[in-house]
């Protein structure tokens, strides 16, 4: 409050105006490793007349667009008014990816549920493979991606020693 008082009424009008819009953060976040069904799962959840869904399924706000504020990830969900009766939330499965996100989601919100999905490794790298293989992504056999993946994973294991 004390910076405000020193900023021009106008911007204060602002700043109070978007308070009282009463924007706030996710309830839950469904994260999990690619082609394992968070898409189905979000999809599920909102069909519930109680859950509303973010702007956008991926958000993308802990791993790509931290830097624009929490100010603009909580524009990215329905507004809570005072009596609101529903939850919101988002699924970014790379979240999964980063050791640090957790961290950041707890210390931004500490009461919000992670819903992990994951699936057989095998079966979610085969369906990987065939989406990339209709998206024109992929000209690899299977056999060959598996291999090359598994020189990546090998490589990356050598440098971390």
């Amino acid at each position: 409050m004390k910076i405000l008082s020193r900023l021009t009424s106008v911007f204060v009008l602002f700043v109070f105006s978007i308070a009282e819009e009463n924007w706030a953060g996710p309830d839950f976040l469904v994260i999990g490793a690619m082609k394992s069904g968070t898409s189905s799962l979000l999809e599920y959840l909102v069909d519930h007349p109680q859950i509303k869904k973010g702007k956008e399924k991926e958000i993308h706000f802990f791993d790509k667009y931290f830097s624009k504020g929490v100010e603009w990830y909580e524009t990215q969900f329905p507004k809570k008014e005072e009596n609101s009766d529903f939850l919101t939330g988002e699924a970014t499965p790379a979240y999964l990816l980063f050791p640090s996100i957790p961290k950041k989601v707890y210390e931004l919100y500490p009461d919000v549920k992670l819903i992990v999905i994951l699936r057989n490794p095998v079966d979610r790298a085969f369906s990987n493979h065939k989406m990339n293989l209709r998206n024109g992504k992929n000209v690899a056999s299977f056999e060959d991606r598996i291999f090359k993946e598994l020189k990546t994973i090998e490589k990356h294991c050598k440098n971390r020693n």
